[in-house]
């Protein structure tokens, strides 16, 4: 406004909506400091000018987020390398995401980190699309004392075929075919609120750490596993997260141990058609069959272990008749695990299998658990719970129809571009939220919803899930 005796800056966290609320600013003043924001908060900026023919049309719409001290914005690939460059020089302290990173190129968007706390954060539905060069890990930590990566969709690339493995007796790994997440030797790990989407080998490998804590991560049809935990030295939780459309196992668990007290725990988490490709050849008479397996695999050197109110369902192969347990536990080393309120049905091999030839095998329990219509396959006459020897297993309250009891959980996730799609089991009164307005009444499918948009899943009034789109 030409002649204005003072401004004014309005503000909003939802673009759009900027004359919301406001502050008036000196007269003529040529800045404004906008105290009292939270970090990593996106705020949206508009201007009047004041004189003493009224107030101005507002000016054009920018915004700002507001950072914690030490901390590098990343808003391309490469500016996310440099920032991984200085948290590795310890200048910056985490790395924080905003917008489509789309990587392509050789080493594009792929960091390493050694002997250094790592934290990875995502802004408003922050993604990083990974288009070729899937010959590294992306993201790489050795000996971090933490790490934490949330807020976060990651995309390798769905149309970018990878075999991780060879068709061989004993297999070998295809260098092309890279992790998405790596981590070795951290004291901590914590991963939150991400999705990890056609990972062409192990989605998030995490061996030789401490404490772990997985919340909230959808593992969205990776070429291997899903998550694959070996030598803990710690606590392990996976809670709320979906296993999706794993090639092989959806969750392998090995070398960790829990205490009575203090349980290794997997928690209201649903684990749909895993173990769907067979991708080793290492069984039948001549090793060079495809081998079945679980959605869950515990091979070997497990204590304490709980799976509790999940829903393990639809495990088998889509092109072969190779069936797949919910869970293959390997009956070696492994002693009281229990399942506890879970919903495991619709197996083409066990519901909950045990290896052949045991060793030092004990205290497996099924307790209050539904198990329905597993061993689909011929060859496993019908049957939840198979071949574990005499006085391992026992069952307390188990069920065996549909409706006998109920494990609602769920998950949803959204990639850049794509359609927001959502999964359930057991869902009495399903819903699907797109900025509060119902869109969906059913308990699978797909919507379409702009970036930025709130998208949840609920049950009846209780929320399952939700993500904001990339």
């Amino acid at each position: 406004m030409t002649n204005a005796t003072s401004y004014k800056v309005y503000w909003s966290t939802t673009s759009g909506a900027a004359l919301g609320s406001g502050s008036k600013a000196g007269a003529n003043s040529a800045s404004y400091v906008a105290n009292g924001l939270t970090n990593t908060t996106t705020y949206y900026f508009v201007v009047t000018g004041i004189n003493q023919a009224g107030e101005s049309a507002a000016s054009s719409e920018v915004s700002a987020v507001p950072l914690p001290a030490d901390t590098c914005l990343a808003t391309d690939p490469a500016t996310f390398v440099s920032c991984a460059h200085d948290v590795q020089a310890e200048t910056d302290s985490a790395i924080l995401v905003k917008g489509a990173l789309l990587c392509s190129g050789a080493q594009s968007c792929a960091v390493s980190f050694h002997d250094v706390p790592v934290t990875i954060q995502g802004i408003e539905g922050a993604s990083i699309r990974r288009l070729d060069h899937h010959d590294v890990a992306l993201i790489q930590v050795v000996n971090s004392s933490d790490v934490v990566i949330k807020d976060l969709a990651i995309d390798e690339d769905a149309d970018v075929p990878c075999l991780p493995v060879s068709n061989t007796n004993p297999p070998v790994d295809n260098p092309a075919c890279g992790r998405t997440i790596d981590l070795y030797g951290a004291t901590e790990v914590n991963l939150e609120d991400l999705t990890i989407a056609y990972s062409k080998s192990a989605a998030v490998i995490i061996s030789n750490s401490g404490d772990t804590s997985v919340s909230h991560v959808r593992f969205i049809a990776p070429n291997l596993f899903g998550l694959q935990v070996g030598a803990l030295r710690g606590s392990f939780l996976v809670a709320d997260c979906l296993f999706w459309h794993s090639a092989s196992n959806a969750l392998v668990i090995s070398d960790a141990h829990g205490i009575a007290q203090a349980p290794l725990l997997v928690a209201t988490t649903l684990f749909e058609h895993n173990h769907r490709a067979d991708v080793y050849y290492t069984c039948g008479p001549q090793s060079n069959e495809q081998c079945p397996g679980g959605q869950i695999l515990v091979p070997s050197d497990v204590d304490f272990l709980t799976v509790d109110h999940s829903a393990i369902v639809l495990g088998s192969s889509d092109a072969t008749s190779t069936p797949a347990d919910g869970v293959e536990l390997g009956a070696v080393r492994t002693h009281d695990v229990v399942f506890a309120n879970d919903d495991i049905h619709s197996e083409s091999s066990w519901g909950i299998g045990a290896d052949a030839d045991p060793v030092d095998f004990a205290r497996v329990s099924v307790v209050d658990d539904k198990l329905y219509n597993n061993g689909t396959d011929p060859d496993y006459l019908g049957v939840d719970i198979g071949n574990f020897p005499a006085g391992v297993v026992t069952e307390t309250g188990t069920c065996h129809t549909p409706t006998c009891t109920m494990v609602p959980v769920g998950g949803i996730w959204a990639l850049p571009g794509q359609p927001v799609s959502w999964t359930s089991n057991d869902l009495t009164d399903p819903m699907v939220t797109v900025n509060g307005t119902i869109v969906a009444t059913v308990p699978n499918g797909q919507t379409v919803a702009p970036r930025g948009a709130i998208v949840v899943l609920l049950d009846g009034a209780n929320e399952i899930d939700r993500v904001i789109v990339p």
